[in-house]
């Protein structure tokens, strides 16, 4: 890996850290979470709708809150793992 790419890798992961470790990590954490768990509670979906339609949507909703739970386990993990290697 270049010098230059190298370093920046190492700032971006101290700048996460950092920001892992502050006080304002737990407070985003929980508005995450909170988010990600009003994304997976059905009755969200508007019971009218088609049953096709209620289906896609409980879909993206998974998919959704999925993508955001890996991403924010990627984040505290980042600084960690980049340790180990």
């Amino acid at each position: 890996m270049p010098k230059k790419k190298l370093e920046k890798t190492e700032s971006e992961i101290y700048t996460v850290e950092s920001f892992v470790h502050s006080e304002a990590w737990p407070v985003l954490k929980r508005k995450l979470l909170d988010r990600i768990f009003d994304l997976q509670n059905p009755l969200q979906i508007d019971d009218e709708k088609e049953p096709a339609q209620v289906v896609i949507e409980l879909r993206a909703h998974k998919l959704a809150s999925s993508l955001l739970l890996d991403w924010l386990r990627e984040i505290e993990g980042a600084p960690e793992q980049a340790k180990l290697n």
